[in-house]
């Protein structure tokens, strides 16, 4: 009886080791399988948490100099404006005793030398004295938006307004090109 036992033992022994690499093997590979994924899956968010995490801080940074940012967004717009750049060109004028005798709008197209931005020249004729257009070209280069002064060529009155003359100018300013067609592109 004792060999009975002894022989039904291994068989049991054998079927159980049979029964462990047949059926629960194959469950351990899948199960060990999910666990590398789960891993890889974690080490994915937690990158992706601390990218979240460094945009968020990114941004903070970015609300602190908002002022400068809207200074840079006003210097080179997006939408060139050309009736607000006149109407800062009439006030500006009259504002130092100048008079504004012409202004006339020429060539609006990219820039040559600046990739990525375009270039909108234009002509404007004033009439007044020389301090008074030396505070207006000041104007000029103090303001925000970025204005070239491409030509001045100037001319008298006369003798009777020998404190008078007429300053003819040909200004450039700039403009982003393109922008929105880059940013919905993602290019």
């Amino acid at each position: 009886m004792s060999r009975f036992i002894l022989v039904i033992s291994f068989f049991l022994l054998v079927f159980l080791i049979l029964e462990g690499v047949l059926l629960w093997w194959p469950k351990l590979q899948d199960f060990l399988n999910l666990k590398e994924q789960l891993e890889v899956k974690e080490a994915e968010i937690k990158q992706k948490e601390e990218y979240f995490t460094e945009l968020n801080s990114l941004s903070r940074k970015m609300k602190d100099y908002s002022e400068e940012l809207a200074k840079i967004d006003s210097a080179l717009p997006e939408d060139p404006s050309i009736p607000a750049l006149f109407n800062f060109i009439q006030v500006k004028s009259s504002e130092n005793g100048l008079i504004l005798e012409n202004l006339t709008l020429g060539k609006i197209g990219p820039s040559l030398d600046k990739p990525g931005v375009n270039q909108i020249s234009f002509n404007i004729s004033v009439s007044g004295s020389y301090s008074a257009f030396k505070n207006f070209l000041f104007i000029l280069y103090k303001n925000v938006r970025i204005i070239d002064v491409s030509s001045i060529k100037f001319s008298s009155f006369g003798e009777e307004k020998r404190n008078l003359f007429v300053f003819d100018m040909s200004l450039v300013t700039y403009s982003y090109a393109g922008l929105e067609k880059e940013e919905k592109t993602g290019l």
